[in-house]
């Protein structure tokens, strides 16, 4: 059986003091509380740790070598305690932030950059991969936080949107006689569902799924045909797209921030998950 802290801290008063009836006025418990104490603690390590005479309490050689170690215990929680401390006040870190590849080209950036300003203490390191495998990864504590698009809402799961962002077809600016291509991410459903009420007229289309936004973003900035993306990809550094027909509907993409409720609790996490919402 381990020690209580009650234990241990009655049996270093009773060392410093060597008297049952002084230590307990000091401990403010009765004497025969501080007997039982003692004595359930002799039973626990099997020894006996002090001399009762008639002066007084004097440790014996098992009660010396239990004062030297409870010392270094008590020094060492000390420590750890003040390191913990310390942690939470700081400003540092090493924090496992999960987002999508394209989602980061144009949310990342002003991330690192507004981060490196409030907090360069902070390190982050990126795992990219899918809304739905980030959340996961998040739930199982693998990730701190994660930026992710339509999350699904989960037990446990703290969800902040930090901005919406559009969906829509596109193709180069000023092209024409396009190829009857259509590049993208989604399934075909979803892409009917931007086509809307006219797509019967591109029933004839290709279309062609890829992962890569920025093959997308690439093949219709070429004139290889046209591309589902979302508008902050399309319109990312002026590359030249523009809305394929302004008549077709578009959809909407909410982008949140989403960490476990019982973390980010330091001072950095709660720098970081202010900085991120901050960002957009």
């Amino acid at each position: 059986m381990i020690a209580t802290d009650t234990e241990i801290a009655y049996f270093m008063e009773m060392f410093e003091t060597r008297h049952f009836t002084q230590a307990a006025v000091k401990l403010g418990v009765s004497q025969s509380a501080l007997t039982q104490s003692i004595s359930k603690l002799e039973n626990k390590v099997d020894a006996q740790l002090f001399h009762r005479t008639k002066r007084g309490c004097l440790p014996t050689e098992a009660g010396k070598l239990f004062f030297k170690e409870a010392q270094r215990l008590r020094e060492d929680w000390n420590q750890l305690t003040d390191a913990i401390q310390k942690n939470q006040r700081e400003l540092s870190g090493k924090f496992r932030v999960g987002c999508h590849p394209s989602l980061g080209i144009y949310a990342l950036p002003a991330l690192f950059k507004l981060l490196h300003q409030r907090a360069p203490g902070i390190e982050i390191l990126l795992v990219h991969d899918y809304a739905r495998n980030l959340t996961e990864k998040v739930i199982a504590y693998e990730l701190d936080l994660a930026l992710v698009v339509n999350p699904v809402r989960q037990a446990d799961l703290v969800l902040k949107k930090i901005f919406e962002d559009r969906i829509g077809i596109w193709q180069a600016k000023g092209k024409k006689n396009l190829p009857e291509q259509i590049f993208t991410d989604m399934k075909r459903m979803q892409v009917d569902e931007l086509l809307g009420k006219r797509a019967l007229d591109f029933r004839n289309w290709k279309i062609t799924q890829t992962s890569s936004l920025e093959l997308v973003h690439a093949m219709v900035k070429q004139g290889a045909g046209i591309g589902i993306l979302p508008e902050r990809v399309a319109r990312a550094e002026e590359t030249g797209l523009e809305f394929y027909d302004k008549t077709l509907p578009t959809s909407r993409d909410e982008i949140h921030v989403i960490h476990r409720s019982d973390c980010l609790k330091t001072n950095a996490g709660r720098l970081l998950l202010e900085v991120t919402r901050a960002c957009f």
